[in-house]
């Protein structure tokens, strides 16, 4: 069996037959490199939902739905009418299945961090996002405004924010992608602003009008954000927090 990116976030949201589920188990016996990946992302799934409980929570917005059914998707089937139990039997409610990070944040895609002597693209002053500077990548332009303001609800524009936690030294931190440039990365807040102690050049996404709210992370930036964050992600009420106070 192919242990691909694809069925590692299938298995990681108990979607897996319990055949393909076995295999991906035993895979994981072998490979303890693989062993090691899928546990840093449960640890970061765990810390992201803990701080986004009852966002997570949210019923999908009508809007989005009647979009969904509007292009193809078959509408759902009408609930069947519950039939009264006996009086000996005690009803529970449908178990509910984990949410993992993967399904927020997007699949787990194959990236690699861009080093600035390699790439070209990364070279100089690196467009309008970032430039090179004598500490390594800082923050500009557009990127930099979104890192200032932006909350991680918000998804419109340039640049997305995945999620903001503060680091094991207590500065800032925020992990976003920039869509332009298939770019994601991390930033950490500074005396000198927003350094960029990862790039990542981001996987292909699914292109067209409808688009997950979360954005696809490649393993680099997912990797640094759990070798650094110290607790749980920032909620929306501790963005604001940290956004008024300037992120200091």
């Amino acid at each position: 069996m192919n242990i691909d990116d694809a069925t590692l976030m299938a298995y990681l949201d108990e979607a897996l037959d319990p055949q393909d589920a076995a295999q991906v188990d035993a895979a994981l016996a072998r490979d303890p490199e693989l062993a090691a990946r899928v546990a840093r992302q449960r640890r970061l799934d765990a810390r992201v939902r803990t701080s986004h409980a009852a966002a997570l929570e949210e019923p999908v917005p009508d809007a989005l739905v009647q979009f969904v059914l509007g292009h193809g998707a078959a509408a759902p089937e009408p609930a069947a009418e519950p039939t009264a139990a006996p009086s000996n039997v005690v009803a529970f409610p449908p178990r509910k299945r984990a949410r993992t990070l993967w399904t927020h944040l997007g699949a787990l895609a194959a990236g690699v961090v861009l080093a600035v002597v390699a790439l070209p693209w990364l070279r100089g002053t690196g467009g309008a996002d970032w430039v090179q500077g004598a500490d390594g990548l800082q923050a500009r332009g557009a990127l930099a405004a979104a890192l200032d303001d932006q909350l991680s609800a918000d998804h419109a524009g340039k640049v997305q924010i995945a999620l903001s936690f503060r680091d094991q030294d207590g500065q800032y931190c925020r992990a976003f992608r920039v869509e332009s440039a298939r770019t994601a990365g991390l930033a950490c807040r500074g005396a000198q602003g927003w350094s960029l102690p990862v790039l990542a050049r981001d996987a292909e996404h699914a292109q067209g009008e409808l688009r997950q709210a979360a954005s696809p992370l490649p393993p680099a930036v997912l990797d640094a954000v759990d070798a650094r964050i110290d607790g749980d992600a920032l909620d929306a009420g501790g963005e604001q927090a940290a956004r008024k106070a300037g992120w200091r």
